[in-house]
């Protein structure tokens, strides 16, 4: 879903979607208000997501969210790496990548939770029983993220995901299972390629192999030698410079 204003003339994201063609059809139908509100139903026609009723879409100069009310019994996965537990209700996030060590302080770093971190992806999985939906923002920026607290009352089971700037895109997809969301997810952002075939692909993966060992069994020594070039471009002096001590 895209929102196109004068308020948002440029796309800052450079990421380029292979979105399928719809065929085969979906499963699932959204019927979309004059307002942006939007109602997700699942193939038996339960509802899976709705905007709430008259803020479905909230703008603030360029800033921007969309709002969603969520069932009572829903879980919260994805959003990247966050130090705040697996299952992640009653949330309030920033997708903006940090050097948790340099932007807080020791204390946090040790005792506390560390938000946001190294890698953030701004892609939260929304659990309902045993159907998954996923919400993919396309935006570069500090995008952020409320997801309710557990068991939250009515007025209380919202969820917003927005960002400061930039054109609105948001994905939406159902799985219904976490497989299949999984699969929908990749083939939208794009698969890994695989490695290629032969020998070189071999000795390349026992050389990170032999490295990744040496790092676990040697003591750090930054004055080392550096050791040959193994055929993947590692080498075992390079990967003890990067280890911490058990």
């Amino acid at each position: 879903m895209r929102v196109e204003s004068t308020l948002w003339t440029h796309q800052h994201s450079q990421v380029v979607f292979d979105v399928p063609a719809g065929d085969p059809p979906s499963r699932s139908r959204v019927s979309l208000g004059t307002r942006a509100e939007l109602e997700l139903q699942g193939a038996d026609g339960a509802c899976l997501l709705r905007s709430v009723a008259g803020e479905a879409f909230g703008v603030c100069g360029p800033a921007w969210l969309f709002h969603f009310e969520v069932p009572s019994d829903a879980q919260y996965y994805g959003m990247g790496e966050k130090g705040v537990g697996f299952e992640r209700s009653g949330l309030r996030t920033k997708f903006w990548n940090t050097d948790v060590w340099a932007d807080f302080p020791m204390s946090q770093v040790r005792h506390g939770a560390t938000d946001p971190m190294y890698a953030n992806v701004p892609w939260v999985i929304i659990k309902q029983v045993n159907c998954y939906v996923g919400l993919l923002l396309n935006n570069p920026g500090a995008a952020f993220l409320r997801t309710p607290p557990a068991r939250a009352q009515a007025a209380d089971r919202r969820l917003w995901f927005g960002a400061p700037d930039g054109q609105p895109e948001l994905f939406i997809i159902v799985g219904p299972s976490l497989p299949e969301l999984t699969e929908k997810l990749q083939r939208l952002v794009g698969v890994t390629p695989r490695p290629p075939p032969g020998p070189s692909a071999t000795n390349s993966a026992a050389g990170v192999t032999r490295a990744r060992r040496s790092s676990m069994s040697s003591p750090i020594n930054l004055n080392a030698t550096p050791s040959p070039t193994t055929a993947s471009g590692w080498t075992s002096t390079t990967c003890r410079a990067f280890a911490s001590s058990p």
